[in-house]
């Protein structure tokens, strides 16, 4: 399942999805047997207890989804979630939730009392990312509404019911298991404390995060969740302050998010495994680094500004680790340690050579130095190709990332071109 759980992006896959041919198939094998409907969803809950992987939360909704467009009303309507589902998917769709699906969403919920509470099945839809996602947006569109009159603002009480969502989605392996399932309720004072720092970050930008944001960071899903969307929606801001503030606390709690220990994260042995546990924290982690690079690529400007700061550290240190960038130690970090880490270190460079061709080209007017661009793009790559993580499960898409850089490398750079030839760690990925 693509990690590209915002923005267009969102959209666009998740018609793909809906058009899969295994969904499609699977969608016409059930047909319109209620029964069969029910213990295909029993498969899946049961599924998601054993692996705690988030794409079957978003399968979940896909199929009771293909089911509605079908219009097999006679399954959707047994289906407890559907009322659930039909308004929450119209957000991921849009990637807006407004007023009037949020009254829906709140109207499902209003049906229900504490014992009545369907939370396991509630919380399977939940732990989607996409949903997820979707969530922590709003949550951030009340916050920054609240900020310029935090003081006598009456919005408080609007982020009541999006944290309890995003809480559920957060706790499904465990509310499924329970017998009389009950939400977490030690994290929510962590959650309003974070938020009421948070509110002071959106008032004043030049505002460095606390011990105490980074303490609640690294033990608190919901506040992960809503920073990463902060950090986001802010960078390719150049006169903000945020992401160059945020991006070395996530770096620092790599380790929590991924439940290993900070002995392991500089090891050269194979990257360590995540648990079961925390596989919803790497898929957002994953997600968060996929989408921040996308953001990146698509704005020269930040390419450029990157570019330009690295002859100042490279040219006396020589080393990748060494330069002192916020967002490479990051994508380092998290390149050492995870598969889809190392695909962002390539489609970065990618995006980084696109704009070196083109001042090859003389078509930019960027300040940077394309010898020295070179160098970093090519001590990079193969910096990757031997210290990052790689799955052999998904060799074929690392490799896909690598022949991509290959082809949108300017041919002018000869001395540091990316090739099989010149390239000893990365050439094991090239075909080109």
């Amino acid at each position: 399942m693509s990690r590209e759980v915002a923005g267009d992006s969102a959209r666009k896959f998740t018609i793909r999805r809906r058009k899969n041919s295994a969904l499609l198939g699977l969608s016409a094998a059930i047909g319109t047997d209620l029964r069969l409907y029910m213990q295909t969803l029993g498969v899946i809950r049961d599924l998601f207890l054993e692996l705690n992987d988030p794409a079957l939360g978003t399968l979940r909704l896909d199929l009771v989804m293909v089911m509605h467009e079908n219009d097999i009303g006679k399954l959707v309507n047994d289906d407890v979630c559907y009322g659930l589902a039909w308004p929450l998917d119209a957000c991921i769709i849009k990637q807006h939730m407004d007023e009037h699906r949020v009254q829906e969403l709140q109207s499902y919920f209003d049906k229900f009392d504490n014992e009545s509470m369907p939370y396991g099945e509630i919380s399977l839809i939940l732990s989607s990312p996409y949903a997820r996602n979707i969530l922590a947006q709003h949550v951030l569109s009340i916050l920054e509404k609240i900020a310029p009159i935090s003081a006598v603002s009456q919005r408080y009480k609007e982020l009541t019911f999006p944290r309890a969502m995003l809480t559920m989605g957060l706790s499904a392996r465990d509310l499924i298991q329970q017998d009389h399932p009950r939400l977490p309720k030690d994290s929510q004072l962590k959650t309003r404390a974070f938020f009421q720092s948070l509110l002071e970050h959106i008032e004043d930008s030049s505002k460095q995060p606390t011990k105490e944001d980074v303490s609640i960071l690294s033990a608190n899903g919901i506040a992960r969740q809503i920073i990463y969307a902060f950090v986001l929606k802010h960078a390719t801001d150049q006169h903000s302050n945020i992401a160059s503030a945020w991006l070395p606390v996530i770096h620092g709690i790599v380790p929590a998010i991924l439940g290993i220990a900070d002995a392991s994260i500089d090891s050269e042995a194979n990257p360590p495994a995540i648990s079961t546990s925390h596989s919803i924290d790497a898929f957002e982690l994953d997600a968060f680094i996929q989408r921040l690079v996308n953001c990146i690529c698509t704005s020269d400007r930040t390419i450029a500004a990157i570019l330009n700061s690295i002859p100042q550290t490279q040219a006396s240190l020589g080393s990748i680790e060494a330069i002192q960038l916020p967002l490479l130690q990051l994508l380092i970090r998290v390149g050492r340690l995870r598969h889809h880490g190392h695909e962002q270190i390539i489609s970065f460079l990618a995006g980084c050579s696109k704009l070196l061709a083109f001042e090859y080209e003389a078509i930019g007017g960027n300040a940077f130095s394309k010898e020295a661009a070179a160098l970093f793009i090519f001590q990079f790559c193969e910096y990757a190709a031997a210290h990052c993580a790689i799955d052999p499960a998904y060799v074929g898409t690392l490799e896909e990332q690598y022949n991509k850089l290959v082809s949108v490398s300017p041919r002018q750079a000869f001395k540091y071109q990316i090739a099989r030839c010149n390239c000893p760690n990365a050439s094991k990925f090239l075909v080109l």
